[in-house]
């Protein structure tokens, strides 16, 4: 495939494009689980999350908890946020306050701290995300918080994610930017 692909391609590595490109620098930070996401965690793996779930949502019936069948997703979900499955069972559209939302979730309270920081020495954050639900739980909290985010997903047009981008680049005042996997790694460089 290469050798037909070779006339009309141009493939080129890294390393012989940019030669003074600095190391990559990986700094793994492990969040703690919180005991709301315990008990979430224990719950579902036990299969009563659907009736904690019900005790606190009276209008709910067992066939609205179906989604719940695809305990790894429900795992997933509970790491990045509890709120992305309990949300789903209540008629309250809003977000909880924002100290709730911190105090439910290790990985929300570890970003609060890591953004504290770097908003402090001037630096930009990209943050992604492979859930949209996510990205609009972060957006709420950042606006909450005094940021000003940008944000690319699969509903923003391709004018939006050019005129985020030259924002997020040239407006000091941004300095984060949310984007969806799908989306953000498409065309952007």
């Amino acid at each position: 495939m290469h050798d037909i692909l070779k006339p009309f391609l141009l493939r080129r590595l890294k390393t012989e494009v940019e030669k003074c490109l600095p190391k990559k620098k990986e700094i793994l930070l492990y969040a703690q689980m919180t005991p709301h996401q315990n008990e979430f965690t224990q719950k579902l793996l036990e299969d009563e999350l659907g009736n904690l779930l019900q005790q606190q949502n009276e209008n709910l019936k067992k066939g609205d908890l179906r989604s719940l069948n695809n305990v790894l997703m429900q795992l997933r979900k509970i790491c990045n946020h509890p709120d992305l499955i309990s949300s789903q069972f209540t008629d309250d559209i809003d977000y909880p306050p924002v100290q709730t939302l911190l105090e439910q979730c290790g990985k929300l309270n570890l970003l609060h701290r890591l953004l504290k920081k770097l908003k402090s020495k001037g630096h930009k954050v990209l943050i992604f995300s492979q859930m949209t639900k996510m990205l609009d739980l972060l957006q709420y909290y950042l606006e909450e918080e005094g940021f000003k985010p940008c944000r690319i997903d699969g509903s923003v047009s391709q004018i939006d994610r050019q005129e985020q981008i030259k924002s997020f680049n040239e407006d000091p005042s941004y300095s984060v930017f949310l984007l969806s996997t799908r989306a953000g790694g498409l065309g952007i460089n």
